[in-house]
């Protein structure tokens, strides 16, 4: 049988940053494409939505438990990520390493049959049952300060 052993790390970095957009290719013409870091587009004429985003900033705080306090970006942006991997254990002889990203958020995306296209708000939450919801975040006053503390960039769409 296949041996499995888990270990979780936490990133020591977790930097939200404006980025761009890196191109887009593929070294054999098959998918799945590959993202070149070197080449950014900064001029990609892609729409915003309007409202509040999260500051620019070392975001671990909002990324170490799943709550409803997340990292609200805009496009052409990133979370840069950092692993101490030197306190994972050594791997025993013939053995190999997977590395799994876990992650835990919405996407909302300007389709024209996504229920409010060009705002940031309502924001979700875990316990809602449709977006919109129906009712606001139960947890108001924890929400409240989470985006007054964090959530400090005014972006206005067009």
């Amino acid at each position: 049988g296949t041996e499995l052993r888990v270990n979780i790390l936490q990133p020591t970095v977790a930097e939200l940053r404006s980025l761009g957009y890196p191109s887009e290719f593929s070294p054999d013409g098959a998918m799945p494409t590959l993202y070149d870091y070197q080449r950014l587009d900064l001029g990609v004429p892609f729409k915003n939505m309007t409202g509040e985003f999260t500051r620019f900033a070392d975001v671990r705080e909002l990324l170490k438990n799943v709550d409803d306090q997340f990292v609200i970006m805009a496009r052409g942006e990133e979370i840069t990520l950092e692993f101490e991997a030197s306190t994972l254990p050594e791997l025993p002889s013939g053995w190999s390493r997977t590395l799994i990203l876990h992650s835990d958020g919405y996407c909302k995306d300007m389709d024209i049959y996504t229920a409010f296209p060009d705002t940031v708000k309502p924001l979700p939450y875990h316990g809602m049952k449709n977006y919109p919801p129906a009712e606001p975040n139960p947890n108001i006053s924890a929400s409240e300060e989470y985006q007054r503390v964090w959530n400090t960039r005014r972006i206005v769409g067009n």
